[in-house]
Protein backbone atom coordinates (compact mmCIF):
# COMPACT_ATOMS: atom_id res chain seq x y z
CA UNK A 1 0.00 0.00 0.00
CA UNK A 2 1.69 3.28 -1.17
CA UNK A 3 1.99 5.63 2.21
CA UNK A 4 2.24 8.92 2.54
CA UNK A 5 5.94 9.18 3.00
CA UNK A 6 6.37 7.22 -0.39
CA UNK A 7 4.29 9.69 -2.54
CA UNK A 8 5.88 12.78 -4.34
CA UNK A 9 5.77 16.18 -3.55
CA UNK A 10 3.83 18.26 -6.11
CA UNK A 11 5.15 21.37 -7.57
CA UNK A 12 2.62 23.73 -8.92
CA UNK A 13 4.18 26.34 -10.99
CA UNK A 14 3.81 29.25 -13.55
CA UNK A 15 3.89 32.95 -13.90
CA UNK A 16 2.08 34.63 -11.18
CA UNK A 17 -1.71 35.30 -11.28
CA UNK A 18 -1.78 31.81 -13.48
CA UNK A 19 -4.32 30.54 -10.77
CA UNK A 20 -2.22 28.65 -8.52
CA UNK A 21 -4.17 28.98 -5.32
CA UNK A 22 -6.76 27.88 -7.34
CA UNK A 23 -4.92 25.00 -8.18
CA UNK A 24 -3.55 24.47 -4.47
CA UNK A 25 -7.33 24.68 -3.23
CA UNK A 26 -8.16 22.00 -5.66
CA UNK A 27 -5.58 19.68 -4.26
CA UNK A 28 -5.88 20.10 -1.13
CA UNK A 29 -10.03 19.27 -1.06
CA UNK A 30 -8.68 16.47 -3.47
CA UNK A 31 -6.59 15.08 -0.57
CA UNK A 32 -3.23 16.18 -1.45
CA UNK A 33 -2.42 18.99 1.62
CA UNK A 34 -0.13 22.01 1.40
CA UNK A 35 3.09 21.99 2.82
CA UNK A 36 3.38 22.60 6.32
CA UNK A 37 5.16 26.20 5.88
CA UNK A 38 2.59 27.78 3.97
CA UNK A 39 0.18 30.50 4.25
CA UNK A 40 -3.38 29.19 4.97
CA UNK A 41 -4.80 31.23 2.22
CA UNK A 42 -2.39 32.19 -0.25
CA UNK A 43 -0.45 28.73 0.20
CA UNK A 44 2.40 30.91 -0.48
CA UNK A 45 5.69 30.34 1.41
CA UNK A 46 8.00 33.12 3.27
CA UNK A 47 11.51 33.43 1.91
CA UNK A 48 14.73 32.09 1.83
CA UNK A 49 13.54 29.99 5.36
CA UNK A 50 10.65 28.11 3.24
CA UNK A 51 13.08 27.33 0.07
CA UNK A 52 15.25 25.88 2.96
CA UNK A 53 12.25 24.01 3.93
CA UNK A 54 11.05 22.81 -0.01
CA UNK A 55 14.64 21.48 0.33
CA UNK A 56 13.76 19.15 3.27
CA UNK A 57 11.25 17.77 0.62
CA UNK A 58 7.81 17.13 2.20
CA UNK A 59 6.54 13.87 0.25
CA UNK A 60 2.61 13.39 -0.32
CA UNK A 61 2.28 17.34 -0.16
CA UNK A 62 1.84 20.11 -2.71
CA UNK A 63 3.78 23.24 -2.74
CA UNK A 64 4.54 26.38 -4.91
CA UNK A 65 7.22 27.37 -6.71
CA UNK A 66 6.21 30.92 -8.77
CA UNK A 67 7.58 31.01 -11.73
CA UNK A 68 9.02 27.69 -11.57
CA UNK A 69 12.93 26.16 -10.80
CA UNK A 70 14.45 28.73 -12.59
CA UNK A 71 14.59 30.96 -9.83
CA UNK A 72 14.84 29.08 -6.84
CA UNK A 73 17.77 26.99 -5.79
CA UNK A 74 15.47 23.27 -4.99
CA UNK A 75 17.10 20.22 -4.35
CA UNK A 76 13.92 17.39 -3.89
CA UNK A 77 15.53 14.02 -2.34
CA UNK A 78 12.50 11.75 -3.65
CA UNK A 79 9.96 11.38 -6.29
CA UNK A 80 8.58 15.04 -7.43
CA UNK A 81 6.10 15.57 -10.17
CA UNK A 82 4.91 18.96 -11.34
CA UNK A 83 2.05 21.12 -12.79
CA UNK A 84 2.50 24.47 -14.77
CA UNK A 85 -0.16 26.77 -15.22
CA UNK A 86 -0.67 28.86 -18.15
CA UNK A 87 -2.86 31.68 -18.81
CA UNK A 88 -3.54 34.27 -21.63
CA UNK A 89 -0.66 36.14 -21.15
CA UNK A 90 -2.41 39.87 -21.66
CA UNK A 91 -4.54 38.85 -19.20
CA UNK A 92 -2.12 37.45 -16.29
CA UNK A 93 -0.30 40.69 -16.97
CA UNK A 94 -3.25 42.64 -16.34
CA UNK A 95 -3.72 40.99 -13.11
CA UNK A 96 -0.22 40.58 -12.16
CA UNK A 97 0.04 44.22 -12.81
CA UNK A 98 -3.34 45.29 -10.77
CA UNK A 99 -1.50 43.11 -7.48
CA UNK A 100 1.29 45.71 -7.78
CA UNK A 101 -0.38 48.46 -8.11
CA UNK A 102 -2.89 47.14 -4.99
CA UNK A 103 0.36 46.83 -2.95
CA UNK A 104 2.44 49.65 -3.83
CA UNK A 105 -0.34 52.12 -5.64
CA UNK A 106 1.08 52.57 -8.47
CA UNK A 107 -1.11 52.18 -11.30
CA UNK A 108 -0.38 50.14 -14.40
CA UNK A 109 -0.16 51.19 -18.22
CA UNK A 110 -0.74 49.61 -21.41
CA UNK A 111 3.25 50.01 -21.97
CA UNK A 112 3.24 48.07 -18.77
CA UNK A 113 1.19 45.16 -19.63
CA UNK A 114 3.15 44.70 -23.39
CA UNK A 115 6.24 44.88 -21.66
CA UNK A 116 5.45 41.81 -19.12
CA UNK A 117 3.73 39.90 -22.25
CA UNK A 118 6.99 40.31 -23.97
CA UNK A 119 8.98 38.61 -21.27
CA UNK A 120 7.01 36.06 -20.64
CA UNK A 121 6.26 35.20 -24.20
CA UNK A 122 10.37 35.22 -24.71
CA UNK A 123 11.28 33.48 -21.24
CA UNK A 124 8.69 31.16 -20.78
CA UNK A 125 10.26 27.88 -22.46
CA UNK A 126 13.03 28.44 -19.88
CA UNK A 127 11.11 28.12 -16.65
CA UNK A 128 9.11 25.32 -18.22
CA UNK A 129 12.01 23.00 -19.28
CA UNK A 130 14.04 23.96 -16.17
CA UNK A 131 10.15 22.68 -13.92
CA UNK A 132 10.41 19.49 -16.01
CA UNK A 133 14.17 18.67 -15.63
CA UNK A 134 13.52 19.07 -11.92
CA UNK A 135 11.02 16.36 -12.11
CA UNK A 136 12.60 14.49 -14.73
CA UNK A 137 10.02 15.10 -16.66
CA UNK A 138 7.05 14.14 -14.76
CA UNK A 139 5.06 17.32 -15.90
CA UNK A 140 1.50 18.09 -16.46
CA UNK A 141 1.70 21.60 -18.85
CA UNK A 142 -2.25 22.98 -18.37
CA UNK A 143 -3.94 26.13 -18.44
CA UNK A 144 -6.54 28.44 -15.75
CA UNK A 145 -9.12 28.96 -18.79
CA UNK A 146 -9.60 24.91 -18.62
CA UNK A 147 -10.09 25.04 -15.09
CA UNK A 148 -12.86 27.52 -15.36
CA UNK A 149 -14.49 26.18 -18.89
CA UNK A 150 -15.18 22.96 -17.47
CA UNK A 151 -13.78 22.33 -13.77
CA UNK A 152 -14.72 18.72 -13.75
CA UNK A 153 -12.51 17.30 -16.57
CA UNK A 154 -9.65 19.61 -15.39
CA UNK A 155 -10.16 18.05 -12.23
CA UNK A 156 -10.25 14.77 -13.82
CA UNK A 157 -7.22 15.42 -15.74
CA UNK A 158 -5.25 16.52 -13.04
CA UNK A 159 -6.10 13.20 -10.91
CA UNK A 160 -5.09 11.03 -13.74
CA UNK A 161 -1.99 12.87 -13.90
CA UNK A 162 -1.59 11.96 -9.82
CA UNK A 163 -2.69 8.71 -9.73
CA UNK A 164 0.36 8.09 -12.54
CA UNK A 165 2.46 8.71 -10.22
CA UNK A 166 2.14 7.23 -6.94
CA UNK A 167 -1.00 9.07 -5.82
CA UNK A 168 -3.54 5.93 -5.10
CA UNK A 169 -6.63 8.34 -4.67
CA UNK A 170 -7.67 11.81 -5.58
CA UNK A 171 -10.99 13.20 -5.01
CA UNK A 172 -11.79 14.84 -8.61
CA UNK A 173 -15.12 15.58 -7.61
CA UNK A 174 -14.03 17.55 -4.53
CA UNK A 175 -11.58 19.49 -6.72
CA UNK A 176 -13.48 20.34 -9.28
CA UNK A 177 -16.40 21.97 -6.47
CA UNK A 178 -13.67 24.66 -5.25
CA UNK A 179 -13.45 26.14 -8.74
CA UNK A 180 -15.93 29.08 -9.00
CA UNK A 181 -16.82 29.89 -12.39
CA UNK A 182 -16.14 32.89 -13.63
CA UNK A 183 -14.98 35.36 -16.59
CA UNK A 184 -11.09 34.54 -17.21
CA UNK A 185 -10.43 38.08 -17.33
CA UNK A 186 -11.26 38.76 -13.63
CA UNK A 187 -8.77 38.93 -10.91
CA UNK A 188 -9.64 36.15 -8.56
CA UNK A 189 -7.86 35.96 -5.21
CA UNK A 190 -6.84 39.23 -5.40
CA UNK A 191 -7.38 40.79 -2.17
CA UNK A 192 -6.19 37.71 -0.23
CA UNK A 193 -2.72 38.08 -2.60
CA UNK A 194 -2.10 41.34 -1.60
CA UNK A 195 -2.47 41.07 1.78
CA UNK A 196 -0.24 38.23 1.95
CA UNK A 197 2.51 40.21 0.23
CA UNK A 198 1.75 43.50 2.58
CA UNK A 199 1.67 41.49 5.80
CA UNK A 200 5.37 38.97 4.67
CA UNK A 201 7.05 42.47 3.04
CA UNK A 202 8.75 43.13 5.99
CA UNK A 203 10.51 39.64 6.35
CA UNK A 204 11.22 39.49 2.87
Amino acid sequence: MTTTTHRPVVLVAGYGRCGSTMLMRMLHAGGIPPTPTSDPASYETRGATDLADRRTYYPGHAVKILTGARDHDIVIDGPAVAIWLDRDPTEQARSALKMIAAVEGSAPTDRDVRRFVRGQRRDRHLYVNATSRLVGGRLLVTTFEAALDDPTSFAAGVGGFLTAHGFLRFDAVAAAAVVHRRDPACLPGLDVEAAYIRATAVTR
